[in-house]
């Protein structure tokens, strides 16, 4: 794992396709604490899901996946690649937004598809860190997002950096909490 940034004991790596294997577990064990409990309740079954998805994804354009560390732990990591047509993300939420929002949000598009810190490490800058460190480095001139609609964090934290609701109300499946698409354009 390459230092993108540090401070103090926290730092920001960039984890290699070739390095995600030996992260994994981690990630999967980052993932069950934040989004098996409240406020997401998902099934602990989600987080191999998740892991298997993400090893998946390692080839596409544009895959970054940054980890915090600190004191030699990871603390909570963000993952993202350039959305393109054709990819799943890409062609489910694209219909359920106006044209208008598709041709100016999608055409360059980053997706922030994971991001996660551990509940314990939550509070201390750590996933401004990441998120910062993710959106300053990639090219394109918009990215997107999506989280749980009702009333969590997430929704205050995004809209805080300056993220945008493109859409409300989306779900990949009828069971599925309703979810709100966000846009951002990242500073440079």
């Amino acid at each position: 794992m390459a230092s993108t940034a540090a401070d103090g004991a926290l730092s920001i790596k960039s984890v290699s396709p070739e390095e995600l294997h030996r992260a994994s577990t981690v990630i999967e064990e980052i993932y069950k604490e934040v989004f098996c409990g409240p406020p997401y309740y998902e099934p602990e079954s989600s987080a191999s899901a998740f892991v298997g998805r993400l090893q998946g994804q390692a080839g596409r354009e544009g895959w970054r996946l940054l980890a915090a560390e600190q004191h030699g732990h990871m603390q909570g990591f963000v993952f993202g690649y350039i959305s393109r047509p054709g990819q799943y993300w890409h062609d489910r939420v694209t219909p359920a937004l106006k044209a208008g929002l598709v041709e100016r949000w999608f055409q360059n598009s980053f997706v922030l598809v994971e991001f996660a810190v551990r509940p314990a490490a939550q509070g201390r800058g750590i996933g401004s860190r990441l998120h910062d460190a993710i959106l300053d480095d990639t090219p394109q001139p918009m990215a997107l997002t999506m989280t749980n609609q009702d009333e969590n964090p997430a929704v205050r934290f995004y809209l805080n950096r300056g993220w945008h609701v493109l859409g409300e109300g989306f779900r990949f499946h009828d069971r599925d909490a309703p979810r709100l698409i966000l846009g951002c354009e990242p500073r440079r």
